[in-house]
């Protein structure tokens, strides 16, 4: 796709979106908006009779998608429901992508209930047309919602499920199940098996391009690591996180990384001493009146 000139797409706008369809499932997420701008610009230059309404429904179902890594809900449910208002009927591919987008949107806002339902839906049509990614983001978010409810059991099934589904060498996506096996097998206290999960996790967060995965996944690791009580391994894995959230202002990340902070400190026994002795930006976030 990316052999093409920006003539030859601006012809046919659908090869924009396509182009920036590759890219979010590649985990490219910071080119994918360039491209759907793109093609709005290349859809202007089109007479409005020849305009596929289907495609404004799939520009918008990508940029829900852009705005569940930002974990933006209210832009999600924007754009899904512009989606949703465009793409024809039997565009089931991108109607299954749209109903998960909801879904997470509302899981984020704790409508369990519609999340659920949300997710259910776009299962079902994503196993009807057999659409291998979907059906993957889909059950994600039935793990997701199995584990919130603390049925762990049949929230590991869901994760698992997503690792074999995502193949060898493994899609990206599976950083998401590997993070979710790494959370139920920490509550299990089986720490070997969660610190596997957690460093396969990173791993795969690590192809995606601006996005907090590496976080949320390195901060596990740590958790873990803290876990097996190695604390002086534990405070310096949280200190370069804290540094790579602040710097690219994956603010929503950082209370969890404090959170984790103080129990490193509290382990280590004298708060007042450890930020003295440290004298790190998340020792101010965790007792300001320390430092």
């Amino acid at each position: 796709m990316s052999s093409l000139s920006s003539a030859e797409k601006d012809s046919i706008p659908s090869l924009w979106v396509m182009h920036a369809a590759a890219l979010l499932v590649s985990g490219h997420m910071i080119d994918v908006e360039p491209r759907l701008q793109s093609a709005e610009q290349a859809l202007q230059n089109t007479e409005p009779e020849k305009i596929n309404s289907d495609l404004i429904g799939h520009i918008a179902s990508i940029r829900a998608t852009l705005a569940v890594s930002r974990h933006d809900a209210d832009t999600i449910i924007a754009e899904s429901l512009r989606a949703l208002k465009y793409l024809h009927p039997h565009n089931l591919t991108i109607r299954a992508a749209t109903a998960w987008t909801l879904g997470y949107a509302y899981q984020l806002q704790g409508k369990r209930v519609e999340a659920e339902l949300s997710y259910e839906e776009s299962l079902a049509n994503s196993t009807r047309i057999g659409h291998h990614i979907i059906t993957m983001m889909a059950t994600l978010g039935m793990g997701n919602m199995q584990e919130s409810n603390n049925q762990l059991h049949l929230a590991a099934e869901a994760y698992q499920q997503v690792v074999h589904m995502a193949g060898k060498p493994p899609l990206p996506i599976a950083c998401e199940a590997h993070l979710g096996l790494a959370r139920v097998h920490y509550e299990w206290n089986n720490l070997d098996v969660a610190m596997l999960h957690a460093q396969q996790s990173v791993q795969l967060a690590h192809q995606f391009v601006q996005t907090d995965r590496v976080v949320a996944s390195e901060l596990w690791l740590a958790r873990v690591t803290l876990a097996k009580a190695d604390l002086h391994k534990a405070a310096i894995m949280l200190g370069r996180i804290n540094e790579t959230a602040q710097r690219l202002n994956f603010t929503k990340v950082i209370p969890d990384i404090t959170a984790a902070y103080v129990l490193v400190l509290l382990r280590q026994g004298d708060l007042k001493k450890q930020c003295d002795y440290h004298g790190t930006e998340i020792m101010r976030l965790v007792r300001p009146e320390y430092c």
